[in-house]
């Protein structure tokens, strides 16, 4: 039957005006007459389909039955969230909500919705986290059954023929995988097999390195200084850029060294001067002289005005080796910066590891035009009056991401989420007689996409003022995201009742 069935399908790809049909097996039901080849094939390729599929035979059973799931060691939600979980799994900022509450309460999936939750692991990274504390000892179980479900599974570092065999995306998730449950394991598994990948599967697990980056990857720098050698432009690029971001290394050692040889500082000030800051006089800079390793660390083998050394060099430290030279306190290094016209180069090297009292005295200077990465490491405290002041003047949601707010952590706490509401319901976009008067398309985006961030973030507990309260002339769109906000606010309280938790201070 497979035989007659292939002969039918290349007949159908040549097409029957170039080659006859097949001669009927013994084994075809007859059929009646067509005088039309091309009729004739499709009755034969119908009868031959149905058989094909029908005659197919079962597979033969394991020697040894699959072993039944393991009793579970954590109780089960109740009722009332697993009925909410389907009310949620194709939403999901919900979802996750779901997933994060069922966490906090130390309990597991319903078997119910097991399969439906573990397929949506298989292309999302943040809700395969979100499940793995989860799953529960069924859904472990379940999850080993089909190797779509792979990658919720805890974690471990793949053995040789599993990484030999993967794909270089399949590659890239087992790396990342690995990072998220065991980095030290991770960081020597990479230093073994770097230098055996091709150039675009070293890019992947540079890529996944960099959005993982911690501090002890500082003991990658022989790896980094490989991929800066190697061929792979992209390669190279990232292993720049990691080893720009980790403190500790001899790259940042020798960075270090060559902005101590160029800045000349002024003498430390003794006595009475010592506690008037406005004495200390500016720094100056000396000849750059270019040393061997120069050009491998990415700055000119060449002579260079020192202002213009200066400038090259500061974007590739690390915050903490310029504080080294120019501070030690944040502010003393800002000012010298500023004396010595690098500000702007101190705040790429910033961008390299922010940090919160550089990105305090930054933003001091740089005032209301502070940029959204210095904003973003701002302390706690001075990060949330930022965040109010902006709210509570004049919002400017084209500009929105200069608020701060995107940076503070979710739940917003009870003054920021009802400062946040009140400012979308005061800028709602209004109607108006003509097309030139409404507001653009892109503000109107803009506002929805903060009343979605706001949907998703401000405390369940936020009072909302009314539909009726808003003005009559908002428009119609502008009232549906109204009422979408208010029932996901009011979904997430009731997400929180089912697993009864209190929404954290």
């Amino acid at each position: 039957m497979t035989d007659a069935w292939t002969a039918l399908r290349q007949a159908a790809a040549l097409g029957t005006a170039r080659a006859p049909l097949p001669p009927r097996t013994p084994n075809e039901p007859a059929l009646p007459a067509r005088n039309d080849a091309a009729l004739a094939l499709l009755d034969r390729a119908a009868v031959l389909g149905a058989a094909r599929l029908a005659g197919r035979t079962t597979r033969p059973a394991p020697q040894e039955p699959t072993a039944p799931a393991p009793p579970e060691p954590t109780p089960p939600v109740s009722d009332r969230a697993a009925a909410l979980l389907g009310t949620v799994l194709a939403q999901r900022p919900m979802l996750l909500a779901w997933l994060g509450a069922c966490t906090a309460a130390g309990q597991h999936l319903p078997a119910r919705w097991l399969p439906d939750v573990l397929d949506l692991t298989a292309s999302d990274p943040d809700v395969r986290r979100a499940v793995r504390p989860v799953l529960g000892a069924r859904g472990t179980w379940l999850a080993r059954q089909n190797p779509q479900w792979r990658f919720a599974l805890p974690a471990a570092l793949p053995d040789e023929d599993t990484w030999t065999n993967a794909t270089p995306a399949v590659r890239e998730e087992l790396f990342r995988a690995a990072r998220e449950a065991d980095p030290d394991a991770a960081r020597t598994f990479l230093a073994a097999r770097f230098p055996q990948e091709r150039g675009e599967m070293q890019e992947r697990l540079l890529r996944v390195l960099l959005g993982t980056l911690d501090d002890a990857d500082a003991t990658l720098e022989a790896t980094l200084d490989a991929a800066r050698a190697g061929r792979n432009k992209n390669a190279q690029a990232l292993a720049a850029q990691l080893l720009r971001r980790l403190p500790g290394t001899a790259y940042q050692a020798r960075m270090e060294a060559r902005l101590r040889a160029l800045v000349r500082l002024p003498p430390e000030a003794t006595g009475l001067a010592k506690l008037n800051p406005l004495r200390d006089t500016k720094p100056t800079l000396n000849d750059y002289v270019p040393d061997a390793d120069a050009h491998r660390d990415d700055l000119p083998a060449g002579p260079l005005k020192a202002h213009d050394a200066l400038r090259a060099l500061l974007p590739l430290m690390h915050p903490q080796a310029v504080l080294n030279v120019l501070g030690p306190d944040a502010a003393l290094a800002v000012r010298r910066a500023v004396q010595l016209n690098a500000l702007k180069a101190l705040e790429e090297a910033h961008a390299n590891a922010p940090g919160g009292d550089l990105a305090q005295a930054l933003t001091k200077t740089r005032r209301h035009q502070a940029a959204d990465d210095l904003i973003a490491h701002l302390p706690p405290a001075d990060l949330e009056a930022h965040v109010l002041a902006w709210l509570e003047g004049t919002p400017n949601w084209h500009d929105g991401h200069h608020s701060g707010l995107h940076h503070l952590p979710a739940p917003w706490n009870a003054r920021v989420s009802a400062a946040a509401v009140a400012a979308l319901a005061r800028t709602a976009p209004r109607d108006a007689p003509s097309p030139q008067q409404r507001p653009d398309y892109s503000f109107r985006w803009r506002w929805a996409s903060a009343v979605g961030d706001a949907a998703v973030n401000a405390s369940v507990h936020t009072p909302l003022p009314d539909l009726p309260d808003l003005p009559d002339n908002v428009t119609d769109d502008a009232r549906q995201q109204w009422n979408d906000l208010t029932h996901t606010l009011l979904l997430r309280r009731e997400i929180l009742a089912a697993f009864d938790l209190k929404e954290p201070a």
